[in-house]
């Protein structure tokens, strides 16, 4: 919560309306004093970039759960397989590029 000014709140505001605000200030008692006018662009872009990640990490949080069904679960040992490939083979490349230049393998 915080002090919205009187002069900072949008015409017809009402209760329970959603809005993006920056604290500007705090008062000697530590209640944060808030504006709407000097929220800026780049403010708007921090809010909803900061809001699509908290939905997409609970939306990751709930497909770690478990596959619902085989196909999905043969799918993610193939992915998992592949990925295990690439990364063996690219630690095959460094290696040779390592004794290639004298440093050891």
């Amino acid at each position: 919560g915080g002090i919205l000014p009187l002069d900072e709140a949008p015409e017809g505001l009402h209760e329970g309306q959603r809005l993006i605000l920056k604290v500007i200030a705090l008062r000697e008692d530590g209640v944060p004093v808030l504006s709407q006018r000097q929220v800026n662009e780049s403010d708007r872009e921090l809010f909803f970039l900061q809001r699509e990640t908290r939905r997409l990490q609970r939306v990751l949080r709930e497909r770690r759960i478990r596959p619902t069904d085989k196909s999905q679960e043969r799918g993610i040992e193939d992915e998992l397989a592949r990925w295990i490939d690439e990364a063996e083979r690219t630690v095959e490349r460094l290696r040779r590029r390592r004794r290639r230049a004298g440093l050891g393998g």
